[in-house]
């Protein structure tokens, strides 16, 4: 269970930082 909630977090944590990116590029694209 504890294993599942910090798999998820890290997660939630690389989508936020990632897709602000792809929206920028596609942005400018």
């Amino acid at each position: 269970m504890l294993y599942g909630s910090i798999v998820t977090f890290l997660g939630w944590t690389l989508y936020g930082l990632v897709s602000p990116r792809f929206e920028l590029k596609n942005k400018h694209g």
